[in-house]
């Protein structure tokens, strides 16, 4: 038995490649997401969802930066092929300025990319991890699942959106968003893109219907 144990020590364990992002913004006119190992998703998941708060003030703060982030979560990956002057005008009111601009910058190739597949997303949020909030800005992760129509109609479960929010004049704003790899693996090539860049507790009930 100790002959075994000495063995078993001596055989060292094997080196694991580092798993990387990349830190850049994605801007949707290019790259609609960027995916990444499942790895790092729930590493980040790990890093913020048991997060606690000082006072009550903090609880509120969190509170609202939950709800926040779960009612954009859902008008930003909802969105109907005919109704999105709707779509944009629900995201821009919840962005600040600076997400605002990139979301007009890539509208046309938005319009083009959903218009010309006739596609029709509904998706409700079933998770959102937040951070903890420093100096006006948290980082959330939503869990969401996805019904998609058009010329090829599925169904996506269990998928992650990373959103980094600031405070603004006292109201919750996204200010980046990045689609993470689903919980079965990285994105598949074959899964419909989030209308943008490419961040526990009980998502509120803010589910959006098509294009509303």
């Amino acid at each position: 038995m100790s002959d075994d144990i000495t063995q078993q020590a001596d055989v060292e364990a094997p080196e694991r490649e580092p798993v990387t992002t990349d830190p850049h913004r994605t801007v949707p006119a290019g790259a609609f997401v960027a995916a990444v190992m499942v790895a790092a998703v729930l590493g980040i998941l790990a890093v913020i969802a048991l997060t606690s708060s000082s006072g009550s003030g903090d609880d509120d703060d969190l509170r609202a930066a939950r709800l926040a982030a779960g009612r954009f979560g859902e008008r930003f990956l909802t969105f109907d092929h005919d109704g999105l002057d709707d779509w944009k005008a629900q995201v821009l009111a919840l962005s600040t300025g600076g997400f605002a601009g990139e979301v007009e910058d890539a509208e046309a190739g938005l319009r083009r990319l959903i218009g010309e597949s006739e596609l029709d997303a509904k998706t409700q949020v079933t998770d959102i991890f937040i951070g903890e909030i420093d100096r006006g800005a948290v980082e959330a992760v939503l869990v969401y699942d996805r019904d998609l129509t058009g010329t090829t109609p599925r169904s996506e479960t269990d998928r992650y959106l990373q959103l980094s929010m600031v405070k603004v004049d006292g109201i919750w704003l996204v200010d980046n968003v990045i689609d993470i790899a689903s919980a079965g693996g990285t994105r598949s090539s074959g899964s419909a893109p989030a209308p943008g860049r490419t961040s526990p507790g009980s998502a509120p009930s803010t589910t959006a219907a098509g294009g509303g």
